[in-house]
């Protein structure tokens, strides 16, 4: 099992099982949400993903450029949590929440085309200029699992 919390402490989740796919998302969208050079987010079933604290004060941003996505923070620090995604039963979460981050690097490189001017992706991590190939047949797999 894992946890994770917001900023402030006052949403907390756990994780039950393994996080399926990582990936580092360089695309101009999650750039702004997160405010950094990437949005590095974990793809889980979220059948094994519970929050155990301060659910009241989540909040959901629902997207225009994405129907059925959600980007869900926590009312009182702003944190971003995790996001609802459009496949059903499927959600990822912002592995920059998780109490215990991993000791090392997995996740895939996408839309590195559109990347900020300054930022460098390692070139030992494999990266996509867009969506790696069979992208979402391995995010619809990860539900099945």
């Amino acid at each position: 099992m894992q946890t994770g919390q917001c900023y402030c402490g006052t949403v907390k989740y756990q994780i039950e099982g393994d996080i399926g796919y990582v990936v580092h998302c360089h695309c101009r969208n999650c750039r702004r949400v997160s405010g950094a050079a990437f949005y590095t987010a974990g793809f889980l079933p979220e059948a094994n993903f519970a929050i155990t604290a301060g659910q009241e004060e989540v909040r959901e941003y629902h997207s225009p450029e994405m129907d059925g996505l959600a980007r869900c923070f926590c009312g009182k620090c702003g944190g971003r949590l995790f996001v609802r995604l459009p496949i059903p039963g499927l959600i990822n979460i912002a592995m920059t929440t998780l109490d215990e981050e991993p000791t090392e690097d997995t996740g895939v490189h996408i839309s590195v085309d559109s990347k900020a001017p300054w930022d460098t992706v390692p070139q030992t991590l494999p990266q996509h200029a867009a969506f790696p190939p069979g992208f979402f047949e391995k995010l619809q797999a990860l539900v099945h699992e």
